[in-house]
């Protein structure tokens, strides 16, 4: 597919010369919206995939239902997840054929039906109301260390559900996790940063507090890498987002695992969904609004953004809720004893994960679980 958009877009910059001006503004704009769309479909699918796998009714629902979790995907109420629709189907035209093409034919389903469903807009598509639900949470997170792994050499082993682990403790947006450098992590300050694409021109650099567990996640992350081989690479995580949070929402769907919507209905659970639950849980435990803003990344102009100033937050109090917000997620979870390393498998980082469920009987040198089994309240110090 990568390939597919390079030819299109070589052949409309071959075809510029010799045309008017008006016919050269309208070529080089669909150049860069054929460059704008093949970096959103990158980051949403494998760069590997053929226009074959692609083309067909299944591969473009599970294109758009993947496409839809990001800011881009609602920009002019749905006209981001129009033109996203549009340019692919052009790629796949030009590459073989009109009479050829699926996203054609997926378009015309049911009179439009089924391609309406897939973009339209709705202020929920990107952050859809969540309600929490400790069962399910307990059930998911649960989960994670059941992930399979991705079956790509250049990644080592335990990435997908180090990956899982991560976004389900912060909060983080998969694709800025995705784009993780290991200098980006500051280990002594508890702090990550990423380029933030959500506003128009150039990324802003955000930098937001982690827990204790996420940060011992990324240090084993980046010890596997180094002992696979691939620690020079480009990316912490190394995969695209796509990558990752495709096998992860093939295991929630095998769980049968759901998200509980805030207008009574329920739809499959989705690695994104970690996001939504971060900020319902902040709220449920009163965190003040410029503490759940900073936790997770939100950024604001104007008199907003004043009065977070002269809330007089510090980041002490970032890192107090950040600490109660970790404790928090592992008593909803239903881990007791030691938490941090019963999930991540160690409380120092970069060792061995050790695989234990929570309410199971842990090795010998963990502290033994509050009674109940899995159930009691976490207490350790974070």
């Amino acid at each position: 597919i990568e390939e597919a958009f390079d030819l299109q877009i070589d052949d409309l910059q071959n075809s510029i010369k010799g045309k008017d001006i008006k016919q050269q503004r309208t070529i080089r704009k669909d150049i860069n919206d054929l460059k704008r769309t093949k970096t959103r479909v990158l980051s949403t699918i494998d760069s590997s995939t053929t226009v074959k796998s692609l083309n067909n009714v299944d591969s473009i629902q599970n294109l758009m239902d993947s496409a839809k979790h990001n800011e881009w995907y609602t920009k002019g109420k749905g006209a981001g997840a129009r033109n996203f629709y549009r340019d692919t189907s052009r790629v796949i035209s030009y590459s073989i054929g009109k009479e050829n093409n699926k996203f054609i034919i997926f378009k015309n389903l049911q009179k439009g039906k089924v391609y309406e469903k897939a973009v339209k807009y709705t202020a929920e598509v990107a952050e859809r109301a969540v309600v929490f639900n400790n069962e399910i949470f307990k059930t998911v997170v649960q989960s994670l260390d059941d992930i399979p792994d991705l079956q790509l050499e250049n990644i080592p082993q335990g990435s997908t559900s180090r990956f899982a682990k991560v976004v389900s403790l912060t909060g983080m947006r998969p694709e800025y996790l995705a784009e993780l450098k290991f200098e980006d992590i500051d280990f002594k300050n508890g702090t990550v940063k990423y380029k933030d694409f959500k506003q128009p021109g150039k990324p802003k650099i955000t930098t937001v507090s982690v827990n204790k567990t996420a940060l011992a996640l990324l240090q084993q992350q980046q010890n596997a890498s180094i002992a696979h081989g691939t620690g020079g690479s480009r990316t912490l995580f190394v995969g695209t987002s796509g990558q990752y949070s495709k096998p992860i929402n093939k295991h929630f769907k095998k769980i049968g695992a759901y998200v509980q919507l805030s207008d009574g209905g329920v739809d499959k659970f989705q690695l994104y969904d970690f996001r939504r639950l971060q900020k319902a849980r902040l709220m449920a435990n009163n965190a003040p609004q410029a503490v759940i803003d900073a936790m997770m990344g939100h950024s604001y102009k104007g008199p907003y953004a004043k009065g977070i100033m002269e809330a007089g937050i510090t980041n002490a109090d970032i890192r107090t809720g950040v600490a109660n917000a970790e404790v928090d997620f592992y008593n909803r979870a239903g881990y007791s004893g030691d938490a941090v390393k019963q999930f991540s498998g160690s409380t120092v980082e970069g060792k061995p994960r050790i695989r234990i469920k929570a309410g199971t009987k842990p090795p010998d040198d963990l502290p033994p679980p509050a009674a109940g089994g899995g159930t009691g309240e976490v207490k350790q110090k974070i």
